[in-house]
């Protein structure tokens, strides 16, 4: 994707009297072809088990949009005949959250370009390893504002307490206005 994408910005900035040079590949259809250097790009994580891109999202969707815990997806998958060891679960997650890393910071920069923000904390169940109970975790909401004109933009920042100092952590270096609840945290 990183490819295509610095492909099509050297494309847009190509003069046209330069495509004109070149030969078309059909002389029915005006498609040009021209060689292009490669672009270097990070190699993605490696993968250590074998599965399916179309399968890549299913345990992260349904880790966080259904509030299902991983154990429970591996006795869904058995119980339709496909038997996916917990861990590998837990592995797929992991390789999407880094992959997807460079998009929430891209997201993070342009929220934080905002002059007005939202914010508040939502307390969430997390499994307690070991110990077979949950305990109260928060997740944090940062969203721009609708009247900037802007796209509309959240992003979303786990924390293990209530305290403010997460909040001033996320904001460190932004300047603006800060739309919250009325919690002193």
């Amino acid at each position: 994707m990183l490819t295509v994408a610095v492909s099509w910005s050297r494309l847009v900035k190509t003069s046209a009297s330069s495509w004109m040079s070149n030969r078309p590949v059909s002389s029915s259809i005006a498609i040009f072809v021209r060689s292009m250097p490669a672009v270097p790009v990070k190699p993605s994580p490696p993968h250590r088990c074998w599965r399916p891109s179309s399968t890549g999202g299913w345990p992260l969707r349904d880790s966080n949009l259904d509030h299902l815990p991983l154990y429970r997806i591996e006795k869904i998958s058995d119980r339709h005949g496909v038997s996916i060891a917990r861990s590998t679960l837990a592995q797929w997650v992991g390789q999407l959250g880094v992959s997807l890393q460079p998009l929430v910071g891209r997201l993070t920069e342009l929220l934080l370009q905002g002059q007005v923000l939202h914010a508040d904390e939502t307390p969430v169940q997390q499994l307690d390893p070991g110990k077979g109970k949950t305990k109260r975790a928060y997740m944090w909401a940062y969203r721009s504002n609708d009247l900037e004109g802007a796209p509309r933009i959240v992003v979303f920042d786990y924390q293990t307490s209530r305290s403010g100092q997460h909040a001033r952590d996320f904001l460190l270096k932004w300047r603006g206005h800060l739309m919250v609840d009325d919690y002193s945290g």
